[in-house]
């Protein structure tokens, strides 16, 4: 056992004279000829370590459940990389270095070479069976580079699954977990802002989809803050009637309405030094906006049917699935509002942006299920994993409408229907879980979208000199560029929703085009001007790099294109 990283990046040169890799991508010769593997060699300009992001593997399933989300890192300009039962050593949770070490796994490793927007994936003759998103592989698999998003599940024999990304971890985490499961670069950036907005008392609004952890999140800043040994409130807002709802939040005297027979000091007031948690802010009717604004700016509360204002100190923390600024402009909500609980402004990632973390969850949610049940836990080393290969390709590549939530509850429901049935059984109970729940999100949002369509609009009470979301264009050009192209990244530096961009772009008032509507043949003549596919996408096209693959990924003709640029233009210049 080691507990520092390895000196060097697994992996030896490339040899000329090794008859066990496959003849369709070493060139190779009798015994008394030569030998030349120049196809695997990456090009100078394919090694732009400033433009590819690191690879990672994670361990999705091992016999030893200790050995879970272990995780490799290689430079993304690496030539390329081993992996067999010795090679490479992944960082284990506690911070130690291990080989996968199983001996279902051979000493003769499979090899990844990276290249310019491909990756090139390649089983020795007499190593250990391969699968990739659960097809077999004799011998080489050429994948895009986009597949790294959310990932490549790599079943290595019979009981080790990996996945194969390109989102570097944030490793074992520092000052603990704060209750929240994973180890992602996501899960990472979370941490810390929440670290940091709890040294500082301010209002903090917490956005992510239904599912995310917005509460979990909230007791973590709770728990960290000069706060934590005072009282933490929790409230739905969307759970109260509207014509409770400033009762229940300021308090009501008794005989202030009818079923008022005892006096109610309300949340604000029993959350007095501590912090309240105001969940659902989307939801929060116009008529108790008002109140609620007053009570966040002054910090005094009027009970209903009292004259007497009393004085609190409380920390706010909202949360909402929705963009309230989005809502702002659709006079749903009031401006001065969500100024007031936008102090600091923290989202929370989906599941489906930390794809890597789903072993840790899923092993979590069902060792707690057993301690629940006072059964002994199902995690004990042993001559296989826990849970079928199968699953992980499934897992990875459903979308996950209800985040931790909807993953949960399939742990629940593999936990009683046992796990010891046959793996192919379990298989399709998985299939048959994850089937159902997307069904029945995509019926959620449908009424939803119905619900919120129908809610009348209204302008807002306070309409200020220049609308939360109408920023300069030059701003937004200038973010857009900084970001290199990626939406979602400027939209979250300006602070405004990725529609309102989007929006911009397609007005033509950016002097920008999605890239929809720029035809094949284009992006084809744009190439001849182009020095790389980074390139054509940043400074040619001026759209994100990974739209622009995912684009060619999905298109004969910009394949065929791309293709013949790598070959011939691409690959003879020099980098940069």
């Amino acid at each position: 056992m080691s507990s520092q990283p390895p000196s060097t990046l697994p992996g030896v040169a490339l040899s000329h004279d090794n008859p066990q890799w496959s003849a369709d991508v070493v060139t190779l010769t009798s015994a008394s000829g030569s030998a030349e593997v120049d196809t695997l060699q990456p090009s100078a300009s394919d090694r732009e370590a400033s433009a590819l992001p690191p690879l990672v593997l994670t361990i999705l399933g091992h016999p030893d459940p200790a050995r879970i989300g272990a995780y490799a890192t290689f430079a993304g300009d690496i030539e390329f990389f081993s992996i067999s039962r010795l090679e490479p050593t992944f960082r284990q949770p506690e911070g130690d270095w291990l080989p996968l070490g199983h001996p279902s796994i051979s000493r003769q490793p499979m090899r990844v070479v990276p290249q310019r927007g491909e990756l090139r994936i390649l089983r020795h003759d007499s190593g250990s069976q391969l699968m990739i998103d659960g097809v077999a592989v004799a011998c080489e698999r050429v994948l895009d580079r986009t597949a790294l998003k959310p990932g490549i599940v790599l079943q290595i024999g019979a009981h080790v699954t990996l996945l194969l990304h390109d989102r570097p971890p944030a490793g074992v985490p520092l000052g603990g977990a704060m209750g929240m499961v994973g180890v992602s670069a996501a899960m990472g950036e979370l941490r810390q802002k929440l670290r940091r907005a709890a040294a500082h008392d301010v209002a903090v609004l917490l956005q992510g989809e239904s599912g995310t952890g917005k509460e979990l999140a909230a007791r973590a800043l709770h728990d960290l803050s000069r706060r934590h040994d005072k009282r933490f409130v929790p409230v739905n807002m969307a759970a109260i009637p509207v014509t409770m709802l400033a009762a229940q939040l300021f308090g009501f005297v008794r005989g202030a309405f009818t079923g008022a027979t005892t006096d109610h000091a309300g949340y604000f007031v029993q959350a007095d030094q501590g912090t309240l948690f105001l969940d659902e802010m989307g939801e929060v009717a116009a008529e108790v906006q008002a109140g609620l604004l007053r009570a966040l700016e002054s910090q005094e509360v009027q009970r209903v049917g009292e004259e007497r204002v009393r004085k609190v100190n409380v920390r706010v923390i909202a949360a909402s699935d929705r963009n309230l600024a989005d809502e702002v402009v659709a006079g749903r909500l009031r401006n001065p509002l969500l100024y007031r609980l936008a102090g600091y402004w923290v989202a929370l990632p989906p599941l489906r942006d930390r794809v890597e973390d789903l072993p840790l969850l899923l092993h979590y949610f069902l060792a707690q299920q057993a301690q629940a049940d006072s059964q002994p836990s199902p995690f004990v080393r042993g001559d296989q994993a826990l849970l079928p290969a199968a699953i992980w390709p499934l897992l990875v590549r459903h979308p996950w409408p209800g985040n931790i939530r909807e993953l949960r509850n399939l742990a629940h429901s593999l936990w009683i229907d046992g796990l010891d049935r046959p793996p192919a059984e379990i298989v399709r109970a998985v299939k048959h879980l994850l089937g159902k729940t997307q069904s029945t999100q995509t019926a959620a949002v449908v009424a939803d979208s119905t619900e919120r369509a129908a809610r009348p609009v209204s302008a807002p009470q306070v309409v200020p000199a220049q609308p939360l979301e109408l920023l300069d264009h030059d701003e937004v050009l200038q973010a857009l560029q900084e970001c290199r192209w990626v939406v979602s990244t400027a939209a979250q530096r300006l602070s405004c929703s990725r529609q309102y961009i989007y929006r911009l772009i397609g007005s033509g008032a950016l002097g920008l085009r999605l890239l929809e509507d720029i035809s094949s043949p284009e992006i084809v003549e744009a190439m001849q001007a182009s020095q790389s596919l980074d390139d054509l996408a940043y400074r040619v096209l001026r759209v994100s790099a990974d739209q622009l693959r995912r684009r060619i990924a999905g298109d004969t003709e910009l394949q065929r294109a791309y293709r013949v640029m790598q070959r011939d233009r691409w690959g003879a210049l020099p980098p940069g």
